[in-house]
């Protein structure tokens, strides 16, 4: 049976209520058993996320471009150099976007169409790249090693590893861009810019003491 958009449902391991609040997400992660709930299919279990040194959680809100936001998920990547936290959020005009989390950086990110690595095979820091008709810069090039889920995401490629990940800069305007290689068929590309903390305007942080 497919659950529906704002319509309340139990976890079939806890009984725990849970909503969907996006046609966009597919998953749902329990947040008292973390099992995650398919909108038709079976349901398995999702690893914790692995730190909480963020201000940001679920349930977070703010602005971007004079547009109110919540936090309702995260996708936290671990690369060979680094990590990444992906905060899944919905905009009060209902559209899905990306608030991104890294070594004290925030961005606001979206995902465009990417279906080609005919020239990104062979990229180096340095080189330039063309995403979504903006011209961008490689920063840096990483493999991924473990990836964790919370709360409400998309599915698709979610649960995927060991793929690459190209940071893309536009020193410019602040703009960047990210490339997760999966395959040579399946790239997931996402543009954005680099924003300043106090611009987002969040509320309903994280406290320090609630960090481990």
């Amino acid at each position: 049976m497919l659950l529906k958009t704002n319509v309340p449902f139990s976890c079939q391991t806890c009984g725990n209520k849970l909503i969907f609040r996006t046609e966009a997400s597919t998953a749902l992660v329990c947040s008292r058993c973390q099992t995650i709930s398919r909108r038709a299919t079976t349901e398995v279990n999702a690893p914790l996320v692995q730190e909480e040194m963020s201000l940001i959680r679920i349930g977070t809100t703010g602005q971007y471009q004079g547009i109110s936001f919540e936090v309702i998920g995260r996708i936290q990547h671990f690369f060979k150099e680094g990590y990444r936290n992906h905060w899944y959020v919905i905009t009060g005009n209902n559209e899905a976007m990306w608030l991104g989390d890294w070594a004290g950086n925030y961005s606001f990110l979206k995902e465009v169409p990417r279906r080609s690595t005919d020239k990104i095979a062979g990229s180096k820091p340095g080189d330039k790249l063309s995403i979504a008709a903006i011209d961008f810069q490689v920063e840096l090039l990483d493999e991924e090693t473990e990836t964790y889920i919370e709360g409400e995401v998309p599915e698709s490629n979610s649960f995927q590893q060991g793929f690459i990940t190209i940071e893309l800069l536009k020193p410019d305007t602040f703009g960047m861009a990210i490339l997760n290689i999966y395959n040579k068929n399946n790239i997931q590309a996402f543009v954005g810019q680099y924003q300043h903390l106090e611009d987002l305007q969040l509320q309903n942080l994280r406290e320090h003491h609630e960090w481990i």
